[in-house]
C-alpha cells in the first residue's frame, strides 16, 4: 500500500525529487487519512472495500489535482472517509493561485451542486 501511494507522490508536482522525500509525504497521506503503521505495507488486496475506496481517494488527492469533482461522494464513501475527506480539504487549498487569499481554504477547493437540478 506504501508503494501504491508513493508512486503517486512521486508523480505530482514537486515530487520525485528523493525517495525520503516521497515515502515521508506518503506515510504523512496515510495517517492523515487512517491508515495505522503496521498497515502501510499490506497488500491493497487485503484492504476491506471501504479501505479501498478511502486508498483510491488518497492517492487522486496525492496527485494534488487542480480541479476535483465529486459526484455524490457520500453514496460510495464511509463515514471515515468523508471526515478525512472534508478535513483534508479544509486544511490544504488546491488552487494555489493566491486568487483565493483571505477567504476559507475549503471555498476553493469545495463547490457542492445538486445534480438533480442539471438533469432535466
Amino acid at each position: 500500500m506504501l508503494a501504491f501511494v508513493q508512486e503517486a507522490v512521486a508523480r505530482a508536482p514537486g515530487g520525485g525529487v528523493s525517495a525520503d522525500a516521497d515515502e515521508k509525504a506518503a506515510t504523512s497521506l496515510l495517517s492523515k487519512f487512517l491508515f495505522p503503521p503496521k498497515r502501510w505495507y499490506d497488500r491493497v488486496a487485503k484492504l476491506s472495500g471501504g479501505e479501498r475506496r478511502r486508498l483510491q481517494m488518497l492517492r487522486v488527492l496525492a496527485l494534488q489535482p487542480n480541479f476535483l469533482l465529486l459526484d455524490e461522494p457520500t453514496n460510495d464513501l464511509d463515514l471515515d472517509t468523508i471526515g478525512v475527506l472534508e478535513d483534508f480539504l479544509v486544511s490544504v487549498n488546491l488552487s494555489g493561485d493566491g486568487f483565493w487569499d483571505g477567504f476559507p481554504p475549503w471555498v476553493a477547493t469545495l463547490i457542492a451542486l445538486r445534480s438533480a437540478s442539471f438533469i432535466r
